[in-house]
């Protein structure tokens, strides 16, 4: 529903959303053979089928307001989580997972102003670069909320427009490009546990804290200073020191 009165047309709302769907789940497919399967439907409803031209396709896909996309997504997203088998969830606990990217876009002025290409690109050759950072449901694989930012921006300031969709009881998995002192608390101060793999920079010594096990022991993390990024205002939230399990896994996969 766009929420107004639009005139009839060839691709309406509906028509063109489903064109453009089955195009999207069809790696590579061109405009054309959406077209062709708008054709196809018009026939089948025995009317008169559009020409086979593609200019009033692509002029329609490109007047889709983001907003009814987002729409279309959210009322997705809610369907699949409220219908996922509880014996999905780990020991009855929701996990979610976060990543990020980033993607190229199509090399316009307005692209290049709003998402600029990297830094050590020469002029005139790079394209736009868009940084995204997800939430995904680890019960059923679902999208569920993304934000976009430039090259420019670090993911875990992204991350952090992503904590409102956390909610306490749920178990978040990221891996070492989010692995901070900051995230862990803030995040256990929402009632989220987190397993983050260690960060890089990070060194590991399982001789030293409580051991639970071989490569299985209990660290206390101390509150580094205060990050460039990080407002004096919610610095003063983090504890003083973080209890944290730390394990060692070593995952064997043939040919890898």
């Amino acid at each position: 529903d766009y929420g107004t009165k639009l005139r009839e047309r060839i691709f309406s709302p509906p028509i063109l959303f489903w064109a453009f769907l089955s195009q999207v789940l069809s790696p590579g497919s061109a405009c054309r053979e959406a077209v062709s399967k708008v054709q196809a439907f018009f026939k089948l409803a025995d009317q008169s089928p559009p020409a086979g031209e593609t200019g009033a396709y692509c002029q329609a896909r490109s007047r889709v307001p983001l907003k009814h996309l987002e729409k279309v997504h959210r009322h997705v997203r809610n369907g699949i989580e409220a219908f996922a088998p509880q014996e999905l969830r780990w020991k009855g606990r929701t996990g979610r997972v976060v990543d990020g990217t980033a993607v190229s876009m199509p090399d316009t002025p307005e692209n290049q102003n709003a998402y600029p290409q990297p830094s050590g690109q020469k002029p005139g050759c790079g394209f736009p670069v868009m940084r995204l950072v997800a939430l995904f449901s680890l019960t059923t694989g679902a999208l569920l909320e993304v934000v976009r930012g430039t090259l420019h921006q670090a993911e875990t300031l992204l991350f952090r427009q992503l904590w409102q969709g956390l909610a306490a009881g749920e178990i978040l998995l990221g891996d070492r490009g989010f692995c901070s002192f900051g995230n862990v608390a803030s995040l256990h101060a929402k009632g989220v546990d987190v397993l983050f793999r260690n960060h890089q920079c990070r060194h590991s010594d399982f001789r030293v804290g409580k051991p639970l096990g071989k490569h299985d022991h209990l660290i206390v993390w101390r509150k580094p200073l205060c990050p460039k990024d990080v407002s004096k205002e919610d610095y003063a939230t983090w504890p003083e020191s973080l209890v944290l399990r730390e394990i060692k896994v070593v995952i064997c996969v043939p040919g890898m």
